[in-house]
């Protein structure tokens, strides 16, 4: 899975988690920090 396609599912994983479903999107955001060194942009997702 590339980086930009981790991205999109984080920032899925956390509208629905915020809007729809309940739940939470922290594993979507471990997933994606331990990938990618890019820090400022898993957290302007987030």
């Amino acid at each position: 899975m590339n980086e930009t396609a981790t991205l999109w599912g984080l920032f899925v994983a956390s509208f629905l988690a915020a809007t729809l479903l309940p739940g939470g999107s922290e594993a979507v955001l471990f997933i994606a920090l331990g990938k990618f060194l890019r820090y400022w942009a898993i957290a302007v997702v987030a």
